[in-house]
């Protein structure tokens, strides 16, 4: 009889139970006896379990909750990487969806703020 580690993904609370995958929204790099969760600005996405590391949220998107997939600034708000929330272009800029960067306003336009 041989002896496995525990897998990527998953945790083992003991050697007579079978691997169970991780929840959405956490990770196990594996050999280990439970998930972490993932933190603020990280995500797994929804309906995925079994993940051995999270995400990074991706720039021009907020990561409210880390077991979701992330959500798309709207216009006139952006957000950089790793973030849980969009935020509002100063006054004076606007931007488009899923923005990381806020522009100037184009002459001859108002651009307020959302």
């Amino acid at each position: 009889q041989y002896c496995v580690l525990c897998p990527a993904g998953h945790y083992c609370l003991n050697s007579a139970q079978r691997p169970t995958a991780c929840p959405a929204g956490t990770a196990s790099q594996g050999n280990s006896t439970k998930c972490n969760a993932c933190a603020p600005g990280m995500y797994t996405g929804t309906n995925v379990s079994g993940a051995s590391s999270c995400n990074t949220c991706p720039r021009g998107f907020a990561c409210y909750r880390a077991d979701e997939d992330p959500t798309e600034c709207t216009n006139g708000t952006y957000s950089d990487e790793g973030q849980i929330a969009c935020k509002s272009c100063p006054f004076g800029t606007t931007s488009s969806t899923a923005a990381y960067v806020c522009d100037m306003c184009p002459r001859g336009y108002e651009c307020p703020s959302p």
